[in-house]
This record gives C-alpha cells, structure tokens and sequence, in this order.
C-alpha cells in the first residue's frame, strides 16, 4: 500500500490535527440524507495533504485508504453504482484506521465501529501475510463487535457489504452462517456487485447452489453491469469443477439478453473475455473434456451444454495460443501433454466444421502453433494440427495460406528428422509432405519456391540423391530464372556428401561450376562459401585428406572471398581424428591470419580432439578451459555443449567414469546445455562399464523426460554394450523397439543389429560334432536380414547426422562395414563356402559402384582381416600371406603423415575459372588418394612417420597374422613382423601384446627371455599389483578383460598392461625351462628355423637381470584353483 508520508511527519501532523476541531464526514453517501459533496484527492499533491483535508480523512479511515492507493472514487447519491465502487476498492482493504492511531492505541476505550474496523481490517493483512483464513476466534470476535454496533452503524449498507465480503472469505461454519444472515438482512434493492460477488462465492463454497443461481439471476435483473456476477460466478464454478453451474450461468445470462441479439452478444463477448482472465483455465477447459468423454458413455448431453462447452473451449484455445502474452518460448506442461492426447482431439470435435468462426479459429490455432516462437514441438502437435488441417482445407472457398503450408512442412521435416521416413509414427490418418506437396499444387498451380528448396534439402540430408534431383528438376522448370536457384544449390552436393560419395560430389560441384561459373553477380559470397564448404564436407566424410587439402587450397588460389569457419573445420577435423596436433596449430594460425572471423567453438573442438587422439587428454581439457574463458568474455561464437560433448565421450571411452561425471558437473555448473551427443557420451560410459540396463533406462525414460529424442546412435550403443555382455537377445528386442518407434536406422544401429542377429543365430544353429563345430552352416536369417538393408540403399542410413562408431577410413566403403562383419562371422563359424560367397558378392557390389569411373576395386583392411580368418580356417596359408601384405600397403597409405597445405594470402583480383581444377575422380578413396602428389604434400608422405592416432590400425590384423604363423610353427616370421612393425613406428594395443607374448612362451623350447623382456618393456609398468582377495571369484566383465585376480577393474583402451593368462603362461615357460636347464637337455637337429630363434630362449638368470618386475609378479601370482592354473601350471587339462 502506498506510503504517503514518513513515520515521524505522520506522528507530528497527527497530534496537530488533534486539536483542529473535526467535522464527522463520510467519504461515501450511506444514506439517502448524506452529503452530496466529499473531497476528491488530486494525483497530483496525493503527497501534500491540507489541515482541513487531513482532518476529514483522519475521521474516515476509509478515504484515507483511497488516497493511500491513489483510487479517488466521487461521492454519489446511493444506487447500486456506489455501493459496486465502493466494494471494489474495499477489496484492497480500505477499512483500516490510519497507521499512527493503531500503532498508539492498544484499541481499548475505541467506539465499537472503530475496533470493529480495526479488527476487520488487522484480519485482512494477516491473511495476505499468509495466516489461514479458518479462524473461528476472530470470527467469532468480528461477530461480537458488529452486533455490539449501534442500530445506526449496524443497518450502515457499506458496514454490511464490508462484514460480508471479508465473511465470504473465512473458511469456517460460523462465518458461512452469519455470511447468510447479513445477506439476507440487506434489502435486494440496495445490493451492490460487491455484495453479490461476496454472496455468491460463499454460496458455492457451502454447496448452496439454488442460492447462488438464485443471487446470480437477481443481479442480472437488477444491476446495469450484472453480467459481471456472471463472470464472477461462472469463473468459481469451473475452478471448482461444478459443470453443469458454469452451464447454468451461461444459460440464465443467454436469457437475460434474448431480446437483443446486439446486446446478448455484446455481454456475451465481455463474460467470454472475463471467463478467459481465470488461471489455468486451459487446465480446467482439459477437466471439463475428460468430464465429458465419460459422461457420453452414460448420458447424452443436451444440445445446448455442447455449445456451451463449444464456446469455452473456442475461448480457452485461442487465449492459450494466441492472444496470450506468455513466455512462447515454453509453453505450458499441460499444453504440451494434451497436444499429444485424445482428449484435446475430443475438444475440437466440439466444433461446428461448416460455421466461419470455426474456420477462422483453425487457421489461427494453425498457425499460432506452428510458428517457431509458440515452442510447441511439432511431433506433439502434429495430431491435433492434422485433425484442424483436414478440416480446414475441406471448406469451400478456403485455401491453406503459403506461410501455413510452409510452416506445415517444415515443421514435419523437423518433426522426422530421425524418423525412418517423413511420417509420424503410427500415423495412419494424419498429414504427410504428399498432402503438402499435392495442396501446393491444387491450390496454387506448382509448389513454391522455398518449399522446392526446403524439399531438396530434406532429402538431401537423408542421402537420398533420387529425390533431391526430382524436386531440383521442378526448380529449374518452374523457376528458370538462375536467381532463384541458387540457395539449392550446394543440396546438390551434400546430399553425396552425406553418403560419403565424394565423386559424386565433385561431379555435383562440377556442373554446378558449368552451371553458374561461380559468379558473383549470379552466386552471392554467402552461398559461395556454402558451395565451397559442402564440397570439403564431402572429402571429410569419405575421409579423403588429400583431396581436401587440395580443395582448401583452390578455394584460396581463387582469391575471391575469405575463408570461414565451415571452409576450414573439415579439414581440421581430419587432421585432429589423426592425432596431429601440430597441424591443427598450424592450421588455425592461419585461419587467424586469412579469416576476418574469430575463432569458433567447433575450431576449439577440433584442437581436442587432435589432443585426445594424441594421447593427451590434459592438453584438451586445458584447450576446453581457455575456451570457456573465451566464450565469457565474448572472443568466441558458438556453443559449448560441442567441446564438452569431445571430452564426456573421451573419459567416457577410458572408462574413467569418475571423470566423465565430474565434465558432466562442470557442464550444469557452467549453464552448458546438454544435447542427445551428451547423453550418448553418458550411455557409453556405462555400457563399458558392464552397466547396460543403466544406459537403456537413460534412453528409455531420462532422455524422453528431458525433451530428447533418442537417436539410432543411442539404440547402438545399448544394443552393443548387451552384445559386449552376451545378450544378443536384449539386443535384438531394443531393435525391434527401435523400429517400433520407426527411428530412422544408422550405419552403427544396423551394424549391431547383425551382429547381434549372427550371434543368436549362431547359437540355436551350432551343431557339435566329435571334432568341432560342424562347417558350412550359414547364418541364412542374417544374410537375408542384411540382404533387405541393401535393397533398400545401403548407404543411406550412413548419411544420419549422428555419431558412427565407424568409419571410412578403417573401412573403405560403406559396403565393406557390412560385408567385412559377415565374413568375419561366417569365417569363426568355418561356413567357408558361404564366407567365399559374400567375398565374391562383395567384389560385385564393389566392382558395380566403381564401374562408372573405371576404379580398380580394393579390398580394405576389415574384409582382409574377415578373409585371413576364413583362409587360416581352410589353412590356406599362401592366401593368408597375401591379405597381410595387401593389409601393410594399404595401411602405409592410410597411416601416411601428411603436412597440412601452406595457404597462399589472398589475391587483389579473383582468379580466372580455369584455375579451379580439383583432385581426378580415380584418387577418390582414401585407400588410393595417395598417389596424388601435389605440391604442398610430396614432402610431406614420409612412410617412417604415422599419424598418432592411426599408429594402431594395423593390430587386429598382426593379431590374426601372428595367430596364422603360429599354426605352422613360424615363430621366427612370428618376431620379424611384429620387430618391423615397431621399427616402423605401428603400435600394437594390449590384447595383440598379450596374444603376442603368449605365443612365444607355446613353443616346445618357450622363447622365454624374448617374452620376459617384452613383457618388462611394455606391459609391466603399468601393472598394478595382484589383488589382495585372490579368493574372490573374478566378475565376468573383469575375465573378459584378463584382469583376473589382478588389482584393476577396467582398462582403458590405449593402456598396455600384462593379462592373468599371460602371467600364467610366462610362470609355465619359467618352470620349463628351469627344468630344460636342470636336466641340461639341448635342442637335437635344430632346423634353420630353430636355430634363428634359439637366442631367444634364453635362461633363467638372463630373466632374472633382464626383467626383474616382470619375474616379481609371476613369482608373486596368487595360486588359485581355475582352469588357466590347471592347464598351464599342473598339466591338466580346461575341464568340459
């Protein structure tokens, strides 16, 4: 309440207004002999009061409060208009006494009025402070001092109005009591608005519904404004959830107005408009339909409740999505709940389909619902925006606007982006693109430019070049003009760069150059860049380094505009998956220099990734630091959530969960937001910890509950993480959930879904035999399972915006990802016949795709390994040898370090376009893209040197090499390989080491020194200790590991360390060959083979000295009673 004076002029002023002698004058007529004349405060000088003016507002406290709330009401004759004036500002608690009185006086020796006025109003700020409204004692106290007024003050009309409408507050039986007495003591002809409003409120709360319609109808009878009752009335039965009252309401103020259509419909449209100012009135509209859903099923409703419901929900609607001027940007929970619910459907079917109001509010709650700004996810609304849709576009003489089918499609493609098509899930009845398509046409002879445009881009982001070039074909009839092509055209590259085609890219940007030589006057600079930026897009998803360095370095060459950060992020992303850091420097120092812009977040993210793929993780997590800095204080664009993302999933892959949680903190600390990316990053995290069903209930219900839309990317991580704990069956049921949903599939989805299919399938056909398992059983479900994949185009689940936990650099192809996984599968199985056969289909498949631009096919390094295993299998050992050196030439070429392009500075002039010529089309693959030897890399292919984070391509291969030369007994080849890999500068990753070190210690005279010091050079520094409770039988997640009984629960995936079986076997060669020495046995005719390898044997005092730590921890073993100590230590045999 307003203040008008201080504290201590108010105590001054008070006792100078004492002794002024005080004329009684009431601020309001309560008689019909009052005083037609009181004074009226000015806003002016409501600060500044006069001896006599302060005087008579000491007298009457109720004026005094007008003019403390800067309210000044006239004095009028007694009608019903003054005692509506009079309550509405008695609301705000007009009856106090002034501040200095009550603060002085204990309220003893007061007249009655005064105490009565004193306590009324005491009761009113207790209650807005908060006190329950339930309190018998003050009741009963307001009560005694208004029956202790004298007759005068007690048949006062503004004292019983007063009395009455703080008694329709107070939540007890005697306040309902004498609430009912004082109403029924004022005369009908004195009631005011205040005095029904008061009355018909205490009416509903005592269930006194007769008397409320009874007070209602008098009102509108009797009062100018009583309409307001309505309002009033109605708005207390909805929030009470009393139907058929509301209904009564409208029904007796319809009646009211029948006389006067202009009248009725003007009242009708003040009581909507009040109805419309309830709280959560959409909440109560949603009651109101669920109320009548079950009572059709036992009762009809009249005609007129219908249009009463009607028009309630017509008002609720529109309020909710259109007029109200509410935070669009998040929209209510229960709007976003009911978009999606039958119950809102059941709404609108209230409505007359052939009325224009109908129409018109269609097109409105359309519209308003589609714009970006409302907040409403399309996919929650779509069923209720087809239901409106269908309808309004079947009126005659209506036609859908260009901006509502524009709004229709685009919020359809956003809604199915990672749909399985362009269709809500288990829509049978709602619209679809084709109506759109077709409404375009119908309605306006052609679809529009910008839906053509937006239409392209769609399918291109799907892989699906058929389509972009059907609707790029209507472009260009239906708008010739070059002009209003031009933002179409870089869909025509991407839509190959989304499939990793990067010829057909280069041959999209090649017309595109015929086409429109680049021009500026046709091409402006921002779509240039776009062009440009798609086509390097395009190398980096085919993993082609050359070719892109090339095109970064034709785009400088040209002169004619400055490099972006969408020119430069791909081939930055290339050199950081590499691990090369000093290139990404390199890289970005001149980025700095060409570029006008500042540094991005995803630039920052890319020097992360180098750091992490070199084995740095510090260095990017300092990287991340100065980026935060940077962002704070405004010297970098872009988001965060990208770079934490980088990191979250690095810890993630180390299975550091402790650290991915403490990036997860700092990300909510930081107010980064997170995406899907961020909640796939903690999903892997717990599936490599043995930790599934976690990961699934985080896809299941946390990312649904957090507005996130689970991806095939987040399906493949759970079905891999059951794979990884034998449940191929749990696998297989999230698959059949996943397309359920018709999530729309990915490389790495159905990569898992196959090998989860081959498992299961594997098991139930196994046949044992007394030597095996029996060969040329086929996974036939698998194969035909994979069969329908490619049918269907097997390269565009690889075009999903998503992360691939593949990758055409260890792949080749698309085609090799799926193929190399059979073969591999049938291979294990020894189904020779059918693994030869996929081998022969994947050399047509291959040979068809290449054909068109005469490329030799090439075998990459996953379908040789899935073929070393079928001719080890047949132990076709020449065929054996032949995969491992195509594998090493392809891996010299891959792994090659390669200089990032020096960028010449920009010219004055552009460049002419004869100058812009791109890679050949035959060094498209990254298999064969070195050969090209540009000038600004023949430096820089230098074999000894590789790039750090692909040092290790070559270790599933070693290993299944080395596990071939080891069944013929070729131990010294065995050595040779893996020394020269070494000396090349490949690494090997801990399971190849430990398979390495164990094969060693298999020969009949162990090559035990070799393995001792192998093991003490490599393995043994990270060892940390055996486990204290070697008792404690070993987790099945820490077996699959070899951490049996060794002190280490998970092992992050670059770390070197020695298995448990590894430690057994190196004890078992100890012990042989303390006895070889014992006996003083020598080898006998030693072959040439023999004798290359005998330094390699050793003794038992050359281990001693050579590897002590690694002797420490056999001797130290714990001796438990397992198969791996029985067989290797005790010489018995792995029990059945």
């Amino acid at each position: 309440m307003l203040q008008l004076i201080s504290d201590g002029s108010r105590t001054r002023q008070r006792r100078e207004t004492r002794r002024v002698p005080i004329q009684r004058s009431r601020g309001f007529a309560s008689r019909g002999s009052a005083s037609t004349s009181t004074y009226t405060p000015s806003l002016s000088n409501a600060g500044e009061l006069g001896g006599r003016d302060l005087a008579s507002l000491l007298e009457d406290e109720s004026a005094l409060e007008i003019e403390r709330d800067k309210a000044p009401q006239p004095n009028i004759p007694l009608d019903v208009n003054a005692f509506t004036n009079h309550a509405e500002t008695d609301d705000d608690g007009s009856f106090s006494d002034f501040p200095g009185e009550i603060a002085e006086s204990d309220g003893q020796g007061l007249p009655a009025l005064r105490q009565f006025k004193r306590l009324i109003a005491k009761a009113r700020r207790d209650s807005i402070d908060g006190a329950p409204l339930t309190g018998l004692e003050t009741t009963s106290q307001a009560w005694a001092l208004y029956c202790q007024l004298d007759e005068r003050d007690r048949n006062d009309l503004l004292t019983k109005e007063m009395l009455l409408a703080w008694l329709s507050t107070q939540e007890n039986e005697a306040a309902e009591a004498h609430c009912l007495e004082v109403y029924n003591s004022i005369p009908a002809q004195h009631r005011s608005f205040g005095v029904y409003k008061a009355a018909t409120s205490m009416f509903v709360r005592c269930h006194l519904l007769g008397l409320a319609e009874q007070a209602h109808e008098e009102a509108l009878a009797r009062l100018h404004n009583g309409f307001a009752v309505s309002g009033h009335l109605c708005k207390i039965a909805l929030e009470q959830k009393m139907w058929d009252l509301a209904f009564k309401v409208k029904q007796q103020l319809n009646h009211r107005f029948q006389d006067s259509a202009v009248t009725q419909a003007m009242m009708l449209s003040t009581f909507w408009r009040d109805i419309a100012t309830l709280p959560m009135l959409f909440d109560k509209a949603m009651e109101l339909a669920k109320h009548m859903l079950l009572r059709y099923k036992s009762d009809v409703p009249s005609s007129e409740f219908n249009l009463f419901c009607q028009s309630l929900f017509k008002t609720v609607l529109r309020e909710e999505l259109v007029i109200k001027n509410v935070d669009k940007s998040k929209p209510s929970a229960a709007l976003l709940s009911a978009m999606d619910g039958r119950t809102m459907r059941y709404m609108l079917g209230y409505f007359k389909q052939d009325e224009q109001e109908t129409v018109v509010l269609f097109k409105e709650l359309i519209l308003a619902i589609l714009k970006p700004e409302s907040g409403i996810p399309y996919a929650n609304a779509h069923k209720i925006v087809s239901f409106m849709y269908s309808r309004y576009r079947k009126r005659d003489g209506v036609a859908p606007s260009r901006a509502m089918l524009g709004l229709l499609q685009r919020g359809l493609i956003n809604a199915t982006d990672e749909l399985d098509s362009f269709t809500i899930q288990n829509d049978g009845r709602g619209i679809h693109l084709h109506n759109i398509e077709s409404d375009w046409v119908k309605f306006y002879g052609k679809i529009g430019r910008t839906a053509l445009v937006r239409f392209m881009k769609a399918w291109a982001g799907r892989g699906r070049p058929d389509r972009v070039q059907h609707y790029w074909q209507l472009l260009r009839s239906g708008y010739p003009d070059i002009k209003q092509q031009v933002d179409a055209l870089w869909a025509l590259i991407y839509v190959h760069a989304r499939r990793a085609d990067v010829k057909e890219a280069r041959k999209a940007f090649d017309s595109i150059v015929q086409l429109t030589g680049l021009h500026t006057a046709i091409v402006p600079v921002a779509e240039r860049r776009k062009i440009w930026a798609v086509l390097l897009h395009a190398y980096s998803r085919a993993d082609d380094l050359d070719g892109a360095a090339d095109t970064l370095q034709q785009f400088m060459q040209l002169g004619d505009d400055k490099p972006n950060q969408y020119i430069f992020h791909p081939v930055l992303e290339m050199y950081a998956l590499r691990g090369d850091v000093e290139s990404v420097h390199g890289l970005l120092l001149q980025f700095d220099t060409l570029s006008s812009e500042n540094r991005s977040t995803a630039l920052y993210g890319s020097l992360m990734t180098a750091h992490i793929n070199d084995n740095d993780i510090n260095s990017a997590v300092t990287v991340l630091e100065e980026a935060v800095t940077k962002q704070r204080k405004g010297e970098i664009e872009g988001q965060l959530t990208g770079c934490f993302n980088i990191l979250l999933t690095a810890f993630a892959i180390r299975r550091e969960i402790d650290s991915t949680m403490r990036v997860y903190r700092r990300m909510r600390a930081e107010n980064v937001s997170l995406d899907a990316d961020s909640y796939g990053a903690l999903m892997l995290a717990l599936t490599l910890y043995q930790q599934t069903a976690s990961a699934h209930q985080i896809l299941s219900n946390v990312m649904p509950k957090n507005d996130m839309r689970p991806t095939a990317f987040h399906y493949a991580i759970v079905m891999t993480g059951y794979i990884n704990q034998k449940k191929p069956r749990e696998a297989l049921d999230l698959h059949r959930h996943m397309k359920r949903l018709s999530v729309r599939p990915s490389t790495s989805s159905n990569l898992a879904y196959l090998k989860a299919r081959a498992i299961s399938e594997g098991a139930e056909t196994t046949i044992a035999t007394p030597d095996g398992i029996a060969g040329d059983a086929s996974l036939s479900q698998t194969i035909r399972a994979f069969k329908s994949m490619s049918d269907a185009d097997i390269s565009a689940p690889h075009a999903a915006r998503q992360p691939q936990n593949v990758s055409l650099r260890d792949y080749g192809s698309v085609e090799a990802m799926y193929y190399g996984q059979l073969i591999a599968a049938h291979g294990t199985r020894q189904c020779f016949s059918a693994a030869q056969e996929l081998v022969r289909q994947f050399k047509q498949a291959v040979a068809i795709k290449d054909s068109k631009d005469s490329v030799k096919p090439q075998q990459p390094i996953v379908v040789l390994n899935a073929l070393m295993i079928t001719h080890q299998g047949m132990q076709a050992w020449d065929e054996v040898d032949a995969c491992w050196k195509l594998a090493k030439e392809q891996a010299d070429i891959v792994t090659a370090f390669r200089a990032p392009p020096t960028l010449l500075p920009l010219s004055d002039e552009p460049g002419p376009l004869y100058r812009l010529s791109l890679p050949a089309l035959e060094d498209a693959t990254p298999a064969t893209s070195v050969v090209r030897r540009v000038e600004h890399s023949k430096s820089a292919l230098m074999k000894a040197k590789h790039s750090p984070a692909l040092r290790h391509i070559l270790s599933t291969t070693v290993r299944r090499y080395i596990s071939a030369l080891l069944s013929q007994g070729r131990y010294n080849d065995m050595v040779s390989t893996v020394a020269g890999l070494l000396r090349e500068g490949y690494m090997l990753d801990n399971r190849t080491w430990n398979i390495f070190i164990s094969n060693l210690v298999r020969r009949e005279r162990p090559l035990a020194l070799l393995a001792f010091r192998l093991t003490e050079r490599y393995l043994i520094p990270s060892f940390p200790g055996w486990a204290k409770r070697a008792s404690h039988k070993p987790t099945q997640a820490t077996q699959k590991q070899g951490l049996s009984y060794i002190n280490a629960r998970y092992l992050p995936p670059q770390q070197l360390m020695p298995q448990y079986q590894t430690l057994v076997m190196l004890a078992s060669a100890l012990l042989k060959l303390r006895r070889l020495e014992a006996v003083g046995v020598t080898p006998i005719a030693v072959s040439g083979e023999d004798v290359a390898v005998e330094k390699y044997v050793g003794t038992a005092k050359l281990i001693r000295k050579y590897a002590p730590r690694t002797l420490f921890a056999v001797q130290n073993m714990p001796s438990v009673d397992d198969n791996v100590q029985r067989k290797w230590l005790k010489g018995e045999r792995r029990s059945s």
